[in-house]
């Protein structure tokens, strides 16, 4: 599905909700503290208000090669999570990217893992693009 944009919850609806909140006096947070897997390793996250990471890693395999990106960034009540891959392999290239978004009060409510809990990300916009599939017309 060449250039697909599938989007499961929007931005327009959690920035409404993070509004709502705000004007029912909730605060912002100074600093978000996280767990996210890099590079199947466990890494904890601290993000300033204001303050972005990125991250990437990646390389040449068997086959072609694969490239992760992450960038993390923090607004005082929700982490940002925009991400991409790009791989190749003997069906040729694929790139992936999307957006995901957590409310600082579920950045331990997610899946737990070893004793790990990781953030309950709400996912918002997704693209795909298989360039084969582009080449032979689908």
């Amino acid at each position: 599905m060449a250039g697909a944009v599938q989007t499961a919850t929007s931005h327009k609806a959690l920035e409404a909700v993070r509004l709502s909140r705000r004007s029912q006096g909730e605060t912002k947070m100074l600093t978000a503290k996280f767990w996210i897997d890099h590079n199947g390793g466990t890494v904890r996250l601290k993000i300033r208000s204001g303050q972005t990471v990125s991250h990437s890693y990646g390389g040449r395999t068997d086959e072609g090669y694969s490239y992760t990106g992450e960038s993390y960034s923090f607004d005082g009540q929700t982490v940002t999570c925009e991400w991409g891959t790009d791989a190749s392999d003997c069906d040729g290239r694929i790139q992936h990217g999307g957006e995901a978004y957590c409310d600082v009060a579920e950045l331990a409510a997610g899946y737990a893992e070893d004793g790990i809990a990781f953030p309950a990300w709400q996912h918002g916009e997704y693209s795909q693009r298989d360039h084969s599939a582009e080449a032979a017309g689908y």
